[in-house]
C-alpha cells in the first residue's frame, strides 16, 4: 500500500527527534525506511507509548502550523486502499463461429475510424468519427458536421464521446463543446466547458455517464464535471495534490455506478470511489500511471471488470478484499505471452463479456471453460473481422454487436447463433472446404462429417470442429457416400469408379467399368449409392443401374433397354414394397428388382398433371410412404392410384423452382435445397418457409449434384454450388421479428428539404405526421428504411399513396423511394410497410398525411375575386350600355316630344281651329232656324257630337304633349293628367300619395306613367262613374299604383275572357311585365272597377333583371 505523505512526514520527524535525544541510534534509520504504519510501531517499541506519543505530537505540530478555529475540520476519512494483486493465465482460443457484416464508406460514412457507437430510441445507429457524427439507417449514412453558417449545427468536428440518457436524448462530446441533439429539429444545443487543457484548446470530453439521480458526469483531461441537464448548471471536480480527498488524477477516463449504487471514477492513475454529495473521494485504488487510463464495468454476476495500465490489462477487482486479479493471455499452444492491450469491453444481453483489443481483435470470455475466444481478422475472409484493433463495442436492440475499428469501417454480427452453420470454399474462411461445389455429404456412425468437393474429401469431427483432408481420395471427385456396417464406407465418384474403404485397415479397393466384362461396374460415373432393406448395394450411374454381388464381387446391370444410351441417373430411392425409383435426365423411372422391369414417367407439355420436368434430381419417400420428386422445374407429389403429379414451385411460395435434394424432419415437414436457398414445406397446409443467407446459408444456390444427408440425431446437411449448410430443423425459427419502419428522407424535385419555419418540413421527416405543399411542390419523393440491420438487404417494402394508388407497390431494399410527380391538389396519405424475407408485414407501418394546396388561380379567394371582377365588369358594362341607351332613348324622346308638340300645335292651329270654325258656322245656321223645325234638332245633335269630338281632340293633343315628358315626379304627372280629364268630364278626381316618393329612372317612369294614364283615361271615358280615384304607394320593397272608380263595372263574361280588346288592358299588362311588375283588375257589375299595378323597387332601381340583361339591352337598342 502506498503510504500517505501527510502521515509519513510527522513520523519521520518523530524519529529524528528520538535520535537527537540520543536514544535508539539504529532505530531512526529503520524508521526512515519503514512504511508509515510500521514506523510508528517501531517508535512505540523503542521508547514506549507515552514518550512516543509526546514525540509524535511535537513532530505533528512541526509539520503543519495550527489552523484557525473557524477553519472546518475534514469529516471525510479517505482510505488509501492496499491492492492485493494476483495473476492468472488464461488461454486464447481461435474462434471461427462469428460471421461479421461490414459497413462500407461507399454508404456515406464520413470516416472509417469509429470510436463511439450508440442507438437512439427510434432505432437509428449513431457513429462518432474524427470527421463528424454519422446516423445510419441500415443502408446509408446521414452526416452531421459543424457549419459556420448555422450556429445550431454540431459545435465541433472530432467526436470524442456519445451518450444517450434515460430520456432518449443524445449527448455529443466534440473537440469544442458538449452538444445536446434535438431529434425533432435535428439541431444541437451547446454547453461550454470553460476549463482548457494545457495547450489552450477546448477541453475534450472522453466519456459521458448518468447516475441514478439524472445527473450527467463528464470525463475530461481537466477533471470531472457534473451537469444538471434540467438547469444546465455545471460543477467541476479536480485533483488537488495537497488534498487526499480529491480525485487521484485530472485525467478522467470513465465514470459510472456499480450495481450497489456506488459511484466510481477511473483516472489515469487510480480508480476512485467518489462521494457525489460531498464531492470528495472516499477511497483511492492506485493502479499505476497509465496513458490509457482505467475503465471498469460490473457485470450481472457481480464481477467488477477493469482495463488498466500501460498494456491495457484485463483484470477483475474484488472491492471487499481489494484483490486485483490480472489475466495474462497465453496462446492456445501454451507457449509465450500475448501482448494484447484491451481498449473497450461490453456485456451483452446474455451476460457474456466481450473485449475489444489491439492485437487479437474481438475477445469473448468463456466463463465455463475459463478461456478467451478470439475472433480476429483472417486475410481473404470477408466474413471475418476487418481489422485487428477494436476500439469500441455496442449492442443494439436486436442483439447485434457492433465493433468500431481503428482502420476499417465498423463491423457487426448477430450475437444469436444463426440456425444454419455454413461450410464454404477457401482455406482462410470459416469451415473452409477448399472447394466451391459440394459433391456429397455424409455423417458416419463415429460422428465424422464427410464433405466431398471437386478435388478432395474433408473429414470434420462434429464435436470439436476439427477438420482434416482424406488423403486417399485426393484429386477424386466424390459424388456419393454411404456406410455399410461399422467398418466400410463406399464412395461413388464422377469418373473414377466405385471405391470401398475399410476404416479398420485403412485400405481402399476400387471397382471400375470394363467394357469387355459384363459383370464389371456398369459405369465409372456414379451419381448415387443405395443400400436397400435386404442389404443390397445399388449404384445409379450414367449408364445403367448396377447391383453389387458381394459373394463374387461382381455387378449386375439393369437397363430399360439394352440399347439405351444417354440415360443418366441422378437419384435413387426405395419404396415400402421394395421397388426402386430413379430420377434421370429422361424422366422418372420405377424398377421392380424381382422382375427387372422398368416403367418411365415423362413430362408432357399438353398434360398439366404430368411430371413437371424430365430432369429429376431427387426422389424421396416420407414417413407416410408418399413419394416426392424434385425436378428442374418444381417439387412434384405423385399419386400412385391415378399416376398423376401435383406440382409446387415459386408461385406456390417455394424459394426456387430447381429442387436438388429432399429430406424430412420429425414433424413431417419436407426440406428442399433449391437454387434460391432452402425451403421447408408443410404438406397438410401446403405452406412454404424459405431461408437464405440471412439465416446463415453460405449462399443462395444449393443445387448441384444433389448432396444432402440427415444424421441419426436429426441434423440435416445440404450442399451445392454455394457450399454446404448444416442445421437442426427444430432450432430453425419460423417467426421473424417485424422490423420497425421510419421515413428517413424527403425531397422536392430531387432536392433535399431543410427543416425550418419557412420550409414545408417543420420537424424531422421521421417525426412528421402531416405536411402541406404548394401546387408547385407536387414533385416529391420519400425515402424509408426498416431499422433492422442484420441482412437488411433482404428486407421487403411496400408503399401506397392513398388518394392516388389503388394497389400496394412492393419493392426490395434497393428501391426504398416512393416518388410522385404532378399530383393535383387534394389530400393524400402515404403508407409504408416492411417485412423480413419471410415474415409478415408490420401493419399498420408508418403513415404521413400530405396536403397539396391548389394553385392560386384555383383557390376560393381567387375564384371569389374572379367572379366579383367579372360581375363588376359586367355591371359597369351594363351601366355604361344602359346609360348610353338611356341617353339615346332620351334624345329620341326629346325628338318625339318636339315632334308631338309640333303635331299638337299644328292640329290645334289647323284641324281643331278649322273644326271649331265649322262648328261656329253650323251654330250660325242653327241660330237662323226655328226650334220646332226637324232640321234644328238634327243640327243641334250634330253640334253636341262635334263638341264631344272637339273635347276628345283637345285631350289627344294634350296626351301627345304629356306622353313625351320624361322627367318629373310620377305623382305630379298622374295627378295633373287626372285633373285635366276631370275638368273636361265634370267628374270628381282624387289623387293620394302614400309614403316618400323615390327617384325613378326616366325610362321606368315613362312605363309606369303610360300604364297609369291609360287606366285613368279608361275610367273617365267608359266607367260612367261619379267619382274616380288614383293612389300611388311607395313601400319598402314595392311601389303600387291603384286606379278605381264607382262606375258601371265590366261584364263578368268580358272579365273572365281576360279583357282582351277592352279597356286597353292588354297593353297595360304587357308594359307591366316588361318592367317586372304585375297588373291586376277587379270589377263588379254596377260596383265599379279597380286596376292595380305592383312593381318591385328593384325593378324600379334597376329595371332590367340579370337573367334578361342582354335581351333587354338589345330590346332597348332596337327601340332606339
Amino acid at each position: 500500500m502506498r503510504p500517505d505523505p501527510h502521515f509519513v512526514a510527522p513520523v519521520r520527524r518523530a524519529a529524528r527527534i528520538w535520535r537527537l535525544l540520543g536514544a535508539g541510534q539504529g532505530t531512526a534509520w529503520v524508521l526512515s525506511l519503514s512504511p508509515a504504519g510500521s514506523m510508528l510501531d517501531s517508535l512505540i517499541a523503542a521508547c514506549g507509548p507515552v514518550v512516543a506519543l509526546f514525540i509524535f505530537s511535537c513532530a505533528l505540530c512541526a509539520a503543519e502550523p495550527c489552523k484557525p478555529d473557524h477553519y472546518p475540520a475534514p469529516t471525510l476519512q479517505v482510505a488509501q486502499a492496499g491492492v492485493n494483486e494476483q495473476t492468472i493465465k488464461l488461454p486464447i482460443i481461435e474462434g471461427r463461429e462469428i460471421r461479421f457484416s461490414r459497413l462500407s464508406a461507399a454508404q456515406g460514412l464520413s470516416q472509417v475510424r469509429v470510436s463511439n457507437i450508440i442507438q437512439d430510441d427510434r432505432g437509428f445507429m449513431w457513429f462518432g468519427t474524427q470527421d463528424g457524427l454519422n446516423r445510419y439507417d441500415g443502408y446509408k449514412f446521414k452526416v452531421f458536421r459543424h457549419d459556420n453558417a448555422h450556429p445550431d449545427s454540431l459545435s465541433g468536428v472530432y467526436i470524442y464521446s456519445l451518450f444517450k440518457d434515460r430520456s432518449g436524448t443524445i449527448w455529443v462530446g466534440s473537440d469544442q463543446y458538449l452538444d445536446r441533439f434535438d431529434a425533432l429539429t435535428e439541431t444541437f444545443t451547446h454547453y461550454r466547458i470553460d476549463a482548457q487543457n494545457s495547450s489552450g484548446s477546448a477541453t475534450a470530453i472522453n466519456q459521458i455517464s448518468q447516475d441514478d439521480s439524472g445527473m450527467l458526469w463528464l470525463s475530461t483531461g481537466s477533471g470531472l464535471y457534473k451537469l444538471d441537464p434540467t438547469s444546465g448548471l455545471i460543477s467541476h471536480y479536480r485533483h488537488v495534490p495537497t488534498d487526499p480527498s480529491s480525485l487521484g488524477d485530472n485525467d478522467i477516463k470513465t465514470t459510472g455506478e456499480d450495481r450497489a449504487g456506488t459511484f466510481w471514477v477511473g483516472t489515469g492513475r487510480t480508480l476512485d470511489e467518489f462521494d457525489r454529495i460531498s464531492g470528495k473521494v472516499k477511497r483511492h485504488i492506485p493502479l499505476g500511471d497509465s496513458g490509457m487510463g482505467t475503465y471498469f464495468h460490473e457485470d450481472r454476476f457481480g464481477v467488477f471488470w477493469i482495463i488498466y495500465g500501460e498494456d491495457g490489462v484485463i483484470a477483475t477487482f474484488d472491492r471487499k478484499t481489494s484483490t486485483l486479479t490480472r489475466y495474462e493471455l497465453t496462446p492456445e499452444s501454451g507457449a509465450g505471452k500475448v501482448r494484447n492491450p484491451a481498449y473497450t469491453m461490453l456485456e451483452d444481453h446474455q451476460g457474456t463479456m466481450w473485449f475489444g483489443t489491439g492485437a487479437t481483435g474481438l475477445l469473448r470470455f468463456d466463463r465455463e471453460r475459463r478461456q478467451f475466444i478470439s475472433n480476429n481478422n483472417r486475410p481473404g475472409d470477408s466474413e471475418s473481422l476487418a481489422d485487428t484493433r477494436v476500439i469500441t463495442l455496442f449492442e443494439d436492440s436486436e442483439e447485434n454487436i457492433w465493433a468500431g475499428l481503428h482502420q476499417a469501417e465498423p463491423n457487426f454480427f448477430e450475437s444469436k447463433s444463426p440456425p444454419f452453420e455454413s461450410f464454404t470454399h477457401g482455406t482462410g474462411t470459416h469451415n473452409g472446404l477448399g472447394g466451391a461445389l459440394i459433391g456429397a455429404l455424409y455423417e458416419d456412425r463415429q460422428g465424422v462429417l464427410w464433405v466431398a468437393t471437386e478435388s478432395l474429401v474433408k473429414r470434420i469431427v462434429r464435436k470439436t470442429g476439427r477438420s482434416s483432408t482424406f488423403r486417399q481420395l485426393r484429386n477424386y471427385e466424390v459424388l456419393s457416400i454411404i456406410e455399410e456396417g461399422s467398418d466400410t464406407l463406399w464412395f461413388g465418384t464422377g469418373g473414377q469408379g466405385l471405391m470401398r474403404y475399410n476404416r479398420r485397415t485403412g485400405r481402399i479397393r476400387t471397382y471400375r467399368h470394363d467394357p469387355t466384362d459384363s459383370t464389371s461396374l456398369c459405369s465409372d460415373l456414379i451419381e448415387r449409392l443405395l443400400i436397400d432393406h435386404r442389404g443390397n448395394l445399388w449404384a445409379a450411374t450414367w449408364d445403367g443401374l448396377c447391383r453389387f454381388d458381394p459373394t463374387n464381387q461382381h455387378f449386375i446391370t439393369y437397363k430399360p433397354d439394352l440399347n439405351t444410351r444417354g440415360l443418366n441417373y441422378y437419384a435413387i430411392a426405395e419404396a415400402e414394397n421394395g421397388s426402386l425409383w430413379l430420377g434421370s435426365n429422361l424422366g422418372l423411372l420405377s424398377f421392380d428388382p424381382g422382375s427387372g422391369r422398368f416403367k418411365i414417367y415423362h413430362h408432357n407439355l399438353d398434360d398439366p398433371q404430368s411430371l413437371s420436368d424430365n430432369r429429376v434430381n431427387a426422389v424421396f419417400f416420407d414417413h407416410l410412404g408418399q413419394m416426392w420428386i424434385g425436378t428442374q422445374n418444381g417439387l412434384d407429389k405423385f399419386n400412385p392410384e391415378i399416376h398423376t403429379f401435383a406440382a409446387y414451385g415459386e408461385r406456390q411460395g417455394m424459394a426456387g423452382n430447381v429442387v436438388s435434394c429432399i429430406l424430412e424432419d420429425t414433424r413431417g415437414r419436407l426440406w428442399e435445397s433449391t437454387n434460391k436457398g432452402v425451403s421447408s414445406f408443410d404438406p397438410p397446409t401446403e405452406q412454404f418457409n424459405n431461408y437464405t443467407t440471412a439465416d446463415g446459408l453460405p449462399g443462395p444456390d444449393l443445387t448441384g449434384w444433389g448432396a444432402c444427408y440427415k444424421s441419426a440425431a436429426g441434423e440435416m446437411f445440404f450442399g451445392g454450388f454455394s457450399g454446404a449448410a448444416a442445421f437442426y430443423p427444430s432450432r430453425v425459427r419460423d417467426t421473424v421479428q417485424v422490423p420497425n419502419i421510419v421515413l428517413t428522407d424527403f425531397r422536392l424535385a430531387g432536392a433535399e428539404v431543410p427543416i425550418g419555419n419557412k420550409s414545408p418540413l417543420k420537424e424531422s421527416i421521421t417525426d412528421t405526421n402531416y405536411i402541406t405543399l404548394t401546387s408547385r411542390q407536387n414533385i416529391f419523393s420519400f425515402e424509408f428504411s426498416a431499422l433492422s440491420y442484420f441482412n437488411s438487404e433482404t428486407t421487403r417494402y411496400r408503399y401506397k399513396l392513398e388518394g392516388l394508388d389503388i394497389k400496394w407497390n412492393e419493392v426490395d431494399s434497393t428501391q426504398r423511394i416512393a416518388s410522385y410527380t404532378t399530383l393535383p391538389k387534394g389530400d393524400y396519405t402515404l403508407r409504408v410497410q416492411s417485412a423480413s424475407s419471410r415474415g409478415p408485414w408490420n401493419e399498420p407501418g408508418v403513415s404521413l398525411h400530405v396536403h397539396i394546396l391548389p394553385p392560386w388561380w384555383d383557390t376560393w379567394w381567387f375564384r371569389t375575386t374572379y367572379v366579383a371582377s367579372i360581375t363588376l365588369c359586367l355591371w359597369f358594362g351594363y351601366r355604361f350600355r344602359l346609360q348610353e341607351v338611356t341617353r339615346q332613348h332620351n334624345l329620341r324622346l326629346q325628338e318625339r316630344l318636339r315632334e308631338r308638340s309640333r303635331i299638337a300645335r299644328e292640329l290645334h292651329d289647323t284641324l281643331l281651329q278649322g273644326f271649331q270654325g265649322l262648328m261656329l258656322q253650323f251654330q250660325n245656321v242653327l241660330n237662323t232656324l226655328q226650334h220646332d223645325e226637324p232640321i234644328y234638332r238634327r243640327i243641334e245633335h250634330v253640334l253636341g257630337r262635334a263638341d264631344d269630338v272637339l273635347l276628345e281632340g283637345r285631350q289627344s293633343i294634350s296626351g301627345l304633349r304629356d306622353e313625351g315628358r320624361n322627367e318629373g315626379d310620377l305623382s305630379e304627372l298622374l295627378m295633373h293628367y287626372g285633373e285635366q280629364l276631370a275638368e273636361d268630364h265634370t267628374v270628381p278626381f282624387s289623387f293620394f300619395l302614400i309614403g316618400e316618393a323615390r327617384h325613378i329612372d326616366p325610362a321606368m317612369l315613362r312605363e309606369i306613367y303610360c300604364i297609369g294614364r291609360e287606366a285613368i283615361r279608361n275610367a273617365f271615358q267608359h266607367s260612367r262613374a261619379a267619382k274616380i280615384e288614383a293612389e300611388l304607394s311607395y313601400e319598402r320593397t314595392v311601389v303600387t299604383l291603384t286606379v278605381r272608380d264607382n262606375g258601371i263595372g265590366i261584364e263578368p263574361q268580358v272579365l273572365a275572357a281576360g279583357l282582351n280588346g277592352h279597356w286597353g288592358v292588354s297593353g297595360m299588362r304587357e308594359r307591366a311585365e316588361a318592367i317586372g311588375g304585375q297588373l291586376s283588375v277587379w270589377s263588379g257589375l254596377g260596383s265599379g272597377t279597380e286596376i292595380t299595378l305592383t312593381a318591385p323597387l328593384s325593378a324600379i332601381d334597376s329595371p332590367f333583371k340579370w337573367e334578361s340583361l342582354w335581351r333587354r339591352i338589345g330590346v332597348l337598342g332596337r327601340k332606339v
